[in-house]
């Protein structure tokens, strides 16, 4: 048989060329799917990265609102220049910190207040330490500015620092901002408390130019010292004016009145002061502006003769309390000598200067207390010592003038009332003072007395110094009375009644020169007489006076 010939088989090329055609096609599939799939996972990254950027956004946003809102309502605090305002703006502040540590408007006035708040109004040394971290902070950044620089200087003295070094810094600093209130405010407070009267009264002008409440304080405690009552008060009322709930300003101004004199428009104006403070901000003081309130409202007390035993009595039981409250001591020092407590007067004073001895005030007060007393000299020591500590002051020269005068030693006594009229817190009572020497010299030389008191009447009624007015005008009544001119001396001595109507000593004069042989005369020398003692029965009349009643009787 004849072999069949093999069947031929497919070529292997033909599957192979078919499986990589599928090979192919599955490919070309492949990279689609896988793109979409890209995109797709992309797409979500992108919309979740978005998201987060607007949450993030938002949150930053919400963020920086809180920041603002806190930063305004600081700033408003803050410039109340008050015991409640820095403490609430102490909380704005925080409050920003703990958003954002490196805030350096935030640090330098947080700086500041913990600086303020033990510094002058008694808190404790932890408010201290905290400004002082923040002040750290701060410098950290390296950015200065006028706030930064202040509460520097203000921790660096309330701290204990060297005053000389930062008032340096201080001035350093003013070169490159020559116009910053803060500045000019700060080294005028620290100038002040250092005794450098004068270069503090420039600084402070320079920032009262500004508004700035602070420095009207300075200017108040500044003319206080130099015991500048009338500017005192000025200034003062300008700081209720810019703000009427200011409370430094307010007891500033409380104190100022009491310390003025016993009048009676003093003590109504210290009254209502003292009410407003009660009623209105009171809640808002520090326990330093309290206490101070409180001496202030027993020194008011003291003045009413029903009251006056108990309230010197709690007088003295708060002075061992506040055995370093120099301002005290000082107004506690002169009602004792007001009240013919010269002893006692005498070592209040002195306790004040052992705390503080750059005051002017403090020593003239003490010149005044050994002049009551009758120890001359010692009262011409102290007035010179004022004039070594306060170039411009006219009153040490006329307390020098008074201790010659009770020496009876009339031409230096005069020779410095003379000089007194250089002098603008001296000029008008110089006038009052040379009418003293003229009318005590053994040869009474009423003429000039008259002239001079004429002068001192008008003058003194100018300034609003009240009972030294009124006082002048019943010496000239007395002088009128002895050149025997009737009508001239009811017109003075109405104008004296007038000009202070707590005076005792006219209605006396009135009652003394009645004509007693007549009904008219008799009743109104029994009426005038009554209203003297009523008014002040220690008065220089009033022992003339009960006399006279009893002989009208």
């Amino acid at each position: 048989a004849v072999a069949r010939p093999a069947r031929r088989q497919a070529p292997p090329q033909r599957k192979r060329i078919a499986d990589i055609f599928q090979e192919m096609e599955e490919k070309e599939k492949k990279p689609a799917r896988k793109g979409i799939k890209y995109t797709l996972i992309m797409g979500a990254i992108l919309l979740l990265g978005l998201g987060i950027f607007v949450i993030y956004e938002w949150q930053a946003g919400l963020k920086q609102e809180r920041i603002n809102k806190n930063l305004e309502e600081g700033r408003i605090k803050f410039n109340r220049d008050t015991y409640a305002g820095y403490m609430a703006a102490l909380k704005n502040y925080r409050a920003i910190y703990s958003e954002d540590k490196e805030h350096a408007e935030a640090l330098s006035r947080a700086a500041f207040i913990g600086a303020v708040l033990t510094g002058e109004y008694g808190e404790d040394r932890k408010y201290l330490e905290e400004g002082d971290k923040y002040r750290r902070e701060a410098m950290a950044l390296e950015q200065t500015s006028t706030m930064h620089t202040a509460a520097q200087a203000l921790l660096t003295v309330y701290g204990g620092g060297s005053g000389n070094e930062t008032v340096k810094l201080l001035v350093k600093a003013l070169k490159a901002q020559p116009e910053s209130a803060i500045l000019h405010t700060t080294i005028g407070l620290i100038l002040l408390d250092k005794g450098d009267l004068g270069e503090a009264k420039e600084h402070l002008l320079k920032g009262a130019q500004q508004a700035e409440t602070r420095a009207l304080v300075g200017l108040g405690e500044y003319a206080t010292r130099r015991s500048l009552y009338r500017e005192a008060t000025q200034f003062f009322n300008r700081g209720l004016q810019s703000d009427s709930g200011h409370l430094r300003s307010l007891l500033g101004l409380v104190t100022v009145s009491l310390v003025r004199g016993t009048g009676k428009i003093y003590e109504e104006l210290a009254s209502k002061k003292l009410a407003e403070f009660d009623s209105k901000v009171g809640e808002e003081a520090s326990d330093k502006e309290k206490k101070q309130a409180g001496f202030l409202g027993l020194v008011l007390k003291a003045r009413d003769r029903k009251r006056r035993k108990k309230a010197l009595a709690e007088i003295d039981a708060l002075l061992k309390k506040e055995t370093g409250n120099a301002l005290f001591h000082f107004v506690a020092a002169r009602e004792y000598r007001r009240y013919g407590k010269l002893k006692k007067a005498k070592q209040t004073i002195q306790r004040a200067l052992r705390v503080d001895s750059t005051r002017p005030d403090f020593v003239l007060e003490e010149a005044a207390i050994f002049l009551a007393l009758k120890d001359y000299e010692s009262a011409r020591a102290r007035a010179l010592r004022v004039q070594r500590m306060d170039a411009e002051s006219g009153q040490s020269m006329l307390l020098a003038g008074d201790a010659y005068l009770g020496e009876k030693n009339w031409g230096k006594a005069r020779e410095y009332y003379e000089k007194c009229r250089d002098f603008d817190d001296s000029e008008a009572i110089s006038h009052y003072k040379l009418a003293k020497v003229f009318l005590s010299r053994p040869k009474p030389d009423r003429d000039q007395a008259q002239a001079e008191l004429e002068l001192a009447v008008a003058s003194l009624s100018g300034l609003g110094e009240r009972r030294l007015a009124a006082e002048s005008a019943t010496m000239l009544a007395k002088i009128y009375i002895k050149k025997n001119r009737p009508l001239e001396f009811v017109t003075i001595i109405k104008r004296a009644m007038a000009i202070d109507q707590s005076y005792a000593p006219p209605y006396a004069l009135i009652a003394i020169n009645q004509d007693l042989k007549t009904a008219d005369g008799k009743e109104a020398a029994r009426e005038n007489c009554t209203k003297n003692l009523e008014m002040d029965p220690r008065n220089e009349y009033a022992e003339t006076c009960r006399n006279l009643l009893k002989q009208i009787r």
